[in-house]
């Protein structure tokens, strides 16, 4: 049994959820291309982990960390943080990655 106990008494305590969506055009001889992640406020609860980052590193940063992004096609996405790593003295988690997981709603 690890810290979290039995992994099935386990209960999310926060959760983001973003709808990935691709838009691209042609105005002024340049050819655009714009992929936005938007936050599901009704899906998601507790830590907003997207808005945070965003405020502290900001927007170029966040889309560097989640190492996926160019991958994931447009749908929903569950943002993640894995690869955490906390400071040898004090314990306290000092840096992770994220993550973009295909979006399962288990509410129905």
């Amino acid at each position: 049994m690890g810290l979290l106990g039995n992994i099935e008494e386990y209960e999310k305590v926060c959760q983001t959820v973003v709808r990935v969506s691709i838009n691209s055009w042609f105005s002024g001889g340049s050819l655009h291309y714009k992929k936005s992640l938007s936050v599901l406020k009704r899906k998601s609860f507790g830590y907003e982990i997207l808005e945070d980052e965003c405020s502290n590193i900001g927007a170029t940063e966040v889309v560097l960390k989640i190492i996926n992004f160019n991958q994931v096609e447009v749908g929903l996405y569950e943002l993640v943080a894995f690869n955490i790593s906390r400071d040898r003295e004090s314990g306290c988690v000092d840096d992770w990655d994220l993550k973009l997981i295909p979006y399962e709603d288990n509410t129905k």
